[in-house]
């Protein structure tokens, strides 16, 4: 038997830490893994309530592109780790104001299973709060890229719209069908129609704006 065969063959016959240290380094090594697991969802989290943010988030930030909904992804996905930190942190301080017979309750002692072991490590609270810094400054930096990415997307999509626009009128003046599609433009022409209808009443409304104003300082 191969040498990979064995430790395959040993691992299934293992039956995990038996002994209450190492039951408890098991424990801590499961909340250490849980801050920087690659899958973002552990066994004991609520999967439903995972995907409720991921819609949240998408809906909010309505991201265009794959670019742009990776990044409303990694913010969904250090919300959801920085969400596990604090809710790591209160079940810590519940599990120590709870008394022995308390602790024997299987819902405290479900709460508590991952971070029993943090008890007696106080150092394990800051590196939670080293965790959820760098988190954090993940999610701003992460945000700010967004933000960014969408402005310069709305402002090209403004231009090209604009043009698409003129050309739609163009056509209209010279009594042509217009295919927005042979310029290169993904809009459809409802849509160029509902661009142009806004912009005239935008400038109505500004011209209105302005003529009030007029009026209202010649009035003095």
């Amino acid at each position: 038997m191969s040498r990979y065969s064995q430790n395959r063959a040993n691992a299934l016959l293992s039956t995990g830490p038996r002994t209450a240290q190492g039951k408890r380094r098991s424990s801590l090594n499961a909340i250490r893994h849980g801050l920087t697991a690659q899958a973002v969802v552990m066994p004991s989290e609520d999967v439903a309530a995972y995907q409720n943010l991921v819609a949240s988030y998408f809906a909010d930030l309505q991201p265009k592109g794959a670019v742009e909904r990776q990044f409303v992804q990694t913010l969904v996905d250090t919300a959801w780790r920085m969400n596990r930190i604090a809710i790591l942190e209160n079940n810590l301080f519940a599990f120590e104001s709870q008394d022995g017979d308390r602790r024997a309750d299987p819902e405290i002692r479900s709460s508590v299973s991952m971070i029993s072991a943090l008890s007696d490590h106080n150092r394990d609270l800051a590196t939670l709060s080293l965790h959820e810094q760098r988190l954090s400054r993940l999610s701003e930096r992460t945000l700010k890229q967004l933000l960014q990415l969408q402005a310069t997307r709305r402002q090209r999509e403004e231009a090209e719209m604009a043009s698409a626009a003129n050309l739609r009128k163009l056509h209209e003046m010279k009594d042509l069908p217009y295919e927005p599609a042979e310029d290169g433009f993904v809009f459809s022409n409802s849509e160029i129609d509902s661009y142009i209808h806004r912009t005239q009443r935008v400038k109505e409304a500004n011209a209105a704006a302005c003529h009030d104003f007029k009026q209202a300082g010649s009035g003095r």
